[in-house]
């Protein structure tokens, strides 16, 4: 028995999940202060996260800061592949291919972010065997329709652009966003380019139809005929010097097919075979989540400093969260910003990551922050969560606790839907981190 969970039902998956951030509350969460365990040189190793109760209760043990997701945060995205010339990476879009994802079949300009999907690879002349890529497909620029195919032979076809301001929120070094449109005006008309694709895409045209059997004995190009529910696509076979056949070129693209069969007839020759690559429902540029299978969500967040005295603005963090529908004190979170820590008001000299012990309590913490008077604090496994009580000392202080609080969200509420542990990075006073996360469904 055999079964799939399809790449319609990622993509699917995907679009709902980006498109609940304009109806559920998302924040990310930035934490864990607190030191790794170190290998044998000194070097933190970030353990794996689990899926289990207990490593969700140490996101909230461990939370530091907490920023609102808006609506514009979130974007559907595919791994990344920039064009180079020199290389027989680039394969052609299949639709039999078992691996189509573990395929370079869509590239984007280095330059220009133009991003372009392979139809058909070039061919050596005269043979089957797969040529260099030395034309850069951004040569052909943002034909609105049409496939071109370059000098050395391979066909590409324009699908949409990322512009700047998405990419510089949304594009890594490993990944690239995938625009959904639905208008021509759509953000002041900036994906005006891939509206117009959308709009000139042909359902079922064919522009590939591969050999799988070559044949023997043809002495000159045999018939080769398309049939199926679409209509006006042609074809015409290339023939070696050795009567087998090399290729497949087409020579009208058609339209409509759904479903298409190839029929090769000659007398001369015998045993070749072929099979036509249909496009995806829509056409090549209807819908490029679908044919780059854009199941793949990047969210961006930017923390400024202290976000208004929000939250502390000099501490590690070693983990990135996303916690859905959390409440605070008056119910459901709202407010764009949280601090997590647990803090009192105390006189004294403290710094970011001592550790500090009740005197009546025998309460202990660790220090994310001290400022102005307050003291933002973390408890976890390590040093327990025996609360301080007010009006006593800790370690440093020259007065008394006072002004006791836990941290802004409630514990525990809502769902933590994502943790990622890391490497150190340490926030500088005033400093502005952009946080990048790519989550695949």
């Amino acid at each position: 028995m055999s079964a799939i969970i399809t790449h319609d039902f990622r993509v699917d998956t995907t679009e709902k999940f980006v498109d609940s951030l304009s109806s559920s509350t998302y924040y990310m969460g930035l934490g864990h202060p607190g030191s790794w365990p170190v290998d044998g040189g000194g070097v933190e190793q970030p353990p794996a996260a689990y899926e289990n109760d207990k490593d969700m209760r140490d996101v909230w043990n461990n939370l530091v800061a907490a920023k609102i997701l808006a609506a514009d945060d979130g974007i559907l995205s595919v791994p990344r592949h920039t064009w180079a010339t020199g290389t027989t990476d680039y394969k052609a879009y299949d639709d039999a291919n078992q691996n189509l994802e573990g395929d370079i079949y869509h590239v984007v300009d280095p330059t220009t972010y133009n991003v372009y999907i392979c139809l058909k690879v070039g061919l050596v002349s005269g043979t089957s065997t797969q040529a260099t890529s030395t034309v850069n497909p951004n040569t052909i620029g943002t034909p609105a329709s049409g496939v071109s195919e370059l000098a050395d032979g391979y066909i590409w076809k324009y699908l949409y652009t990322i512009p700047g301001s998405v990419a510089n929120s949304f594009l890594t070094v490993n990944y690239m966003p995938v625009p959904r449109v639905t208008s021509s005006t759509q953000d002041g008309g900036i994906f005006v380019n891939q509206w117009n694709v959308q709009q000139a895409a042909v359902d079922g045209a064919i522009y590939r139809i591969k050999v799988t059997a070559a044949g023997s004995g043809y002495s000159s190009s045999p018939t080769v005929t398309v049939i199926g529910d679409g209509s006006s696509a042609t074809a015409t076979a290339v023939v070696d010097s050795s009567g087998t056949i090399v290729d497949i070129e087409m020579t009208a693209n058609g339209s409509g097919y759904v479903n298409a069969t190839i029929e090769i007839t000659d007398s001369s020759g015998a045993g070749a075979e072929a099979v036509a690559v249909l496009p995806p429902p829509g056409g090549f540029g209807y819908r490029a989540v679908k044919e780059l299978r854009a199941h793949y969500a990047t969210f961006t967040k930017s923390f400024d400093g202290h976000e208004s005295n929000t939250i502390p603005d000099a501490f590690d963090f070693r983990q990135i969260s996303i916690i859905k529908d959390p409440n605070d004190s008056s119910g459901a979170a709202s407010t764009t910003t949280y601090n997590g820590c647990k803090k009192f008001t105390v006189a004294g000299s403290f710094t970011s990551g001592e550790a500090i012990t009740g005197a009546t309590s025998g309460a202990k913490g660790t220090i994310v922050e001290y400022t102005g008077g307050d003291l933002f604090y973390i408890q976890d496994d390590s040093t327990g969560f025996e609360p301080f009580v007010s009006g006593e000392t800790v370690t440093g202080s020259t007065g008394n606790t006072s002004s006791l609080a836990d941290g802004e969200l409630e514990l525990h509420t809502g769902n933590v839907i994502f943790v990622e542990n890391r490497d150190p990075v340490t926030r500088g006073s005033g400093q502005i981190e952009t946080i990048r996360l790519v989550i695949e469904f």
